[in-house]
């Protein structure tokens, strides 16, 4: 009676150091068997529990992607990366062109769907290990590993033209647009918040210069425009 009583124990002392769910014997007595599978069943049933809340602490709840939070905690490996193969990293800020107009003019119903289209449009238009994270409102981040410096340039016009041709009824053709900023750098020389951060100066140099638009920051050097088309 009080060996299977002492397996129960053991299992929950397992799964409060370690999450792992311990299988129980089920050679018990009746009501014993009974406690067994409803203590491994709770066990399982908070595990779940505790995964969806992680999920939802890092997404993104409109687009699917990650926040800022899950951003800062998945950047670590593409920094290390770059760091082993002495390649630069690139880090882009992004967001809608006049969205509160939008906004105010179509209602936010409509502003998600945009907002929705623009992550999934972007997402399709980057490689698998790139890193994309809504960070508030319709501001995005990208993360990018560069194995050239200059693919920047071609790799942001790239999406800001995806994003420019995303065609949302009943909006007009080309009324969805976006302006970048990007900032180039070692991974040694500048970390994630110091590249969000001249990302940021960027993306609004951007803004100042018209809208729909790219800029590009290498640290140290002359900052370059690229021009909407």
């Amino acid at each position: 009676m009080l060996r299977p009583i002492a397996e129960i124990v053991r299992a929950i002392d397992v799964y409060r150091t370690s999450k792992r769910v311990v299988r129980l014997s089920r050679g018990a007595p009746h009501d014993v068997s009974r406690l067994s599978n409803q203590v491994e069943q709770l066990l399982h049933d908070m595990n779940e529990l505790i995964d969806d809340l992680q999920r939802k602490a890092s997404t993104d709840e409109l687009t699917g992607l990650m926040n800022r939070r899950a951003l800062f905690e998945h950047h670590a490996n593409l920094f290390e990366r770059a760091r082993r193969d002495r390649s630069m990293l690139a880090v882009a800020m992004f967001d809608l062109d006049h969205f509160k107009r939008l906004n105010d003019t179509y209602g936010h119903e409509m502003g998600d769907r945009v907002l929705f289209g623009v992550a999934e449009t972007v997402r399709a238009n980057l490689r698998p290990y790139d890193l994309l994270g809504r960070i508030g409102g319709e501001e995005f981040c990208v993360i990018m590993p560069l194995d050239d410096p200059r693919d920047v340039e071609p790799a942001i016009d790239r999406l800001r033209l995806a994003i420019s041709r995303l065609e949302i009824a009943p909006l007009r053709p080309g009324s969805i647009t976006a302006s970048f900023g990007a900032a180039v750098a070692m991974p040694d020389n500048a970390g994630l918040s110091v590249l969000m951060r001249l990302a940021d100066g960027a993306l609004y140099d951007s803004k100042r210069a018209g809208r729909n638009r790219g800029t590009v920051v290498f640290p140290g050097t002359s900052v370059r425009n690229m021009q909407s088309q």
